[in-house]
């Protein structure tokens, strides 16, 4: 009786483990086959990456497991082959990269997770620049058992940037050595660059300028007026075009010292259109202005005397054909007496003369009245809002101080 409950009992138990044994190795090969799709997946993805580069080591620094961007690239840069189970420091041909390395690989298996930009290769070959994420990884029992690389290879970007960064360098001395002073701006108008020559005219360094509005800095003021100048940069960035500063502007530096200046001011445009900044030039006037009022003061006067000249009295007497100018008088003389002067003492003489009678005429007339040496002994006086009576005083004035300054005997100026 017993044996045969024994014997159903163990019956019915070899067949729920058979039935359950068929079951576990079923889910395990399912469990298999899903690990094995998703290592698939995975590596599928990591291969077709143009630019990622994977790979893991042992704690020996030998190939568990490598994309095939990796494997091409080592090929690439040192002309090896590798293989799983080598020792990547072999594969490295560069000593010093080795070296470097083997620092990281140390690091990581340390325990460290960590990223470092570097640069790899063969110098005969080609110099390339990674983004590189090292970290360790474990047992289940938490031992170091080996580390992964995760790399982008940033060399376009990288060269990129020193490309960038040789024209930035490039521009920023041409525009520290050009004679003329250079602000940039940004789209706000706010200082970017000032080069040498812009901060002696502004009296401002670079380093206190940059992010300060270009009103702040660069202050300009109309020389006559003395009104504050439109702002040329806010003009710029509002129209897109190049402008140019209105004349008679003056500069007022940190100091508060002034000086004549003319500039110009040009949008930087980026490739989509849109206005980044504005560059400006701008350089100190003060000589050129000068040699301009030389030339000026020439064109008008006469040289001998320094009284205006006949182009100058034609075109006053133009200007002041308007109806707030009159009364309007007119005077001339000539020097009786300049020949003989000039025959019996010489022409140093005579220039001499001349001058004594142009001081007596300037002394003579008002600060309004246009005195003008017409040529060799003429003289003509302009004399604005002046009726009969009052050109009388003035011819009256000249006679006075002509019989104190000249010798009658030898010279006198007749005028009517």
């Amino acid at each position: 009786m017993w044996n045969e409950e024994y014997e159903m009992v163990s019956e019915r138990f070899s067949g729920e483990l058979e039935s359950n044994s068929s079951l576990c190795i079923r889910q395990l090969g399912n469990m298999n086959g899903i690990l094995d799709k998703a290592n698939k997946i995975l590596s599928s993805i990591l291969d077709s990456s143009p630019d990622v580069i994977v790979f893991a080591l042992d704690c020996d620094y030998r190939y568990l497991s490598f994309n095939a961007k990796h494997k091409e690239t080592m090929q690439a840069i040192w002309g090896k082959e590798i293989a799983i189970g080598m020792n990547m420091l072999d594969v490295i041909g560069n000593h010093a990269d080795g070296i470097k390395a083997k620092a990281n690989f140390d690091r990581a298996l340390r325990g460290e997770s960590f990223s470092l930009t570097e640069e790899y290769g063969d110098e005969a070959i080609s110099r390339l620049f990674w983004q590189n994420f090292w970290s360790p990884f474990f047992s289940q029992t938490g031992e170091i058992m080996g580390l992964t690389c995760f790399v982008l290879n940033i060399t376009d970007r990288k060269r990129l940037e020193m490309d960038l960064s040789r024209e930035k360098v490039l521009l920023e001395t041409t525009l520290t050595s050009v004679g003329d002073g250079v602000i940039s701006t940004d789209n706000m108008g706010n200082i970017v660059f000032l080069n040498k020559v812009g901060e002696t005219l502004t009296g401002w360094t670079q380093e206190d300028a940059r992010g300060k509005p270009i009103e702040e800095v660069f202050v300009i003021v109309n020389e006559y007026t003395r009104e504050k100048n439109e702002n040329i940069v806010e003009k710029v960035l509002a129209s897109g075009r190049i402008e140019e500063l209105a004349n008679h502007t003056l500069l007022i530096s940190k100091d508060g010292s002034e000086r004549p200046i003319e500039d110009s001011a040009a949008p930087i445009i980026q490739e989509n259109g849109e206005i980044a900044g504005v560059v400006l030039v701008f350089r100190d006037f003060s000589e050129k202005k000068q040699k301009q009022e030389e030339i000026e003061f020439l064109s008008y006067h006469d040289q001998l005397t320094g009284l205006y000249n006949r182009r100058f009295y034609e075109e006053e007497l133009i200007r002041l054909d308007i109806e707030k100018s009159l009364p309007m008088a007119i005077v001339m003389g000539d020097v009786n007496g300049l020949k003989l002067v000039n025959d019996s003492f010489g022409h140093v003489m005579g220039d001499q003369l001349l001058k004594k009678v142009a001081e007596v005429l300037k002394k003579s007339c008002r600060s309004c009245d246009i005195i003008a040496r017409l040529g060799g002994d003429e003289f003509v006086i302009i004399l604005p809002n002046t009726d009969d009576s009052g050109a009388e005083k003035i011819i009256k004035r000249i006679k006075e101080l002509e019989s104190l300054a000249l010798d009658p005997l030898s010279a006198h100026v007749p005028c009517g």
